[in-house]
């Protein structure tokens, strides 16, 4: 009896405690609600799980978790500060989820010290350092973020500011970065210069930037006579010390473009080959950009506020040329635009690929607009503009035109050019543009660009 006794309390003691750990000890849940489907749907994927309300369940999953791989979810970055919800998480692998041109990393959650980034077109890293420059060119650099480990894509190689301004801040920071075959390699600011001509050319003119053979990133342009050279590399400009005076490659004059001590205020390269450099993005001094024969996938204009010469011929890759922020385009007086020889021109030719073009708001005079062979692009809109001495449209496939009223500069005497193929001529917009100042426009007939094949329209001859 004694021993029955015994057994029913101890089994009455262990229901009361039962019911006490469903009472206390029940489901906990986040007070947050992940909103974000598309990163819940994967989070539920890997086993985690919500409420109906989207709250995330605190089980033994969501404690264990340090590391999450979202490589290849294509996952959007808006979606990153919501990681948050997983307290435990230090280490994210976003690899191969097509991010690019621009990775701000002031997305990602405080709590996060290692990424991987490998596998995206990354170019622009913002989130990482706070860069201020002083008059006298003194740099003060502000760690923003502190990383342990770093895996970056080979696009990464092309950035000159965040990325070795990091590297050289952040001690005992694991940063590796793939090469041109994919494969990690611990980061370095080393950059090849392949081509014999291009690589003489760019020591003799910038020779504080090498070691060895190879630029070094992390260098500064300091010295008035590099920082302000302009960049001239063609046949005629290679020196004489190469060996050979064709341009196979062009790959490095990025490197000086991009380097923040870089004021230079021209850049003419006229490649013998066609060449190739992906990123490219201007400074502010920059006042004449003009390549031909090198596609460049992305060109970031957006700091050029001087430029007013800007010509791209034979560029396979370019899709949008940006002109909105060169604020000084077309904004100059008659004698500056003119009388010296040194007028606002657009020149795109040969841009199979280019679909947009944006020209700033604030121009209303040009010395020129040469637009051949853009079969893709969508819009020209001139209608602020009130003079261009020089119009040049032939092959732009169904470009929407929009056209300017035209006034002639005070004391300008000269007729401007106005030239078309016959395609364009006979649309009514320009037909219409024509009936209104036929008159004060000089025709300019027969051959085209250089070896394009086209012809301009003898359309003067419709107006006798």
């Amino acid at each position: 009896m004694k021993k029955n006794k015994w057994m029913v309390m101890g089994m009455a003691v262990m229901l009361l405690f039962m019911v006490a750990c469903s009472n206390d000890d029940g489901p906990s849940y986040t007070k947050a609600e992940l909103t974000n489907n598309a990163l819940k749907t994967i989070l539920t994927q890997k086993g985690f799980h919500f409420d109906d309300q989207g709250r995330l369940l605190l089980d033994t999953r969501v404690d264990t978790t340090t590391e999450l791989d979202l490589s290849g979810t294509k996952i959007d970055t808006t979606a990153l500060a919501d990681l948050s919800i997983l307290p435990h998480l230090i280490s994210v692998d976003l690899s191969h989820n097509g991010y690019g041109p621009r990775f701000n990393f002031s997305l990602l959650p405080e709590q996060i010290r290692s990424v991987n980034l490998s596998g995206n077109n990354i170019y622009e890293y913002p989130g990482l350092v706070n860069i201020q420059t002083a008059e006298n060119g003194d740099e003060t650099v502000t760690v923003l973020r502190h990383f342990t480990k770093l895996l970056l894509p080979h696009s990464a190689q092309y950035n000159c500011v965040e990325i070795p301004a990091y590297f050289a801040q952040v001690k005992g920071l694991d940063m590796e970065m793939q090469n041109v075959d994919g494969i990690l390699k611990p980061y370095t600011t080393l950059r090849d210069v392949p081509d014999e001509a291009t690589r003489v050319y760019l020591k003799e003119v910038f020779p504080s930037v090498f070691t060895g053979d190879q630029i070094d990133i992390s260098k500064r342009l300091v010295k008035l006579t590099e920082a302000n050279a302009n960049i001239a590399l063609s046949k005629k400009y290679i020196p004489s010390t190469s060996s050979t005076n064709e341009i196979k490659s062009v790959e490095g004059v990025e490197y000086i473009i991009m380097n923040p001590g870089y004021k230079g205020g021209t850049i003419f390269i006229d490649a013998h080959d066609q060449c190739v450099l992906p990123y490219i993005a201007t400074n502010l001094f920059m006042n004449q950009f003009i390549i031909s024969k090198v596609s460049t996938n992305l060109l970031n204009l957006s700091a050029s506020t001087r430029l007013c010469c800007f010509s791209i011929t034979c560029n396979d890759s370019i899709e949008s040329a940006d002109l909105s922020h060169c604020t000084l385009m077309g904004t100059r007086d008659k004698m500056t635009e003119f009388d010296i020889g040194d007028p606002s021109q657009i020149t795109l030719v040969r841009c199979p690929k280019l679909t947009s073009l944006s020209i700033p708001k604030t121009a209303h005079i040009l010395g020129g607009i040469d637009l051949e062979h853009l079969p893709l692009l969508k819009d020209l809109n001139l209608s602020t503009m009130s003079y261009v001495q020089d119009l040049s449209l032939q092959d732009i496939g169904n470009c929407k035109l929009t056209f300017y009223e035209m006034k002639m500069p005070s004391g300008w005497t000269w007729n401007p050019f106005f030239s078309v193929d016959e395609q364009t001529y006979n649309r009514p917009s320009v037909k219409a543009f024509l009936d209104k100042y036929h008159s004060q426009f000089q025709c300019s007939s027969g051959p085209a660009f250089p070896d394009s094949g086209g012809e301009f329209y003898d359309w003067a001859a419709d107006y006798k």
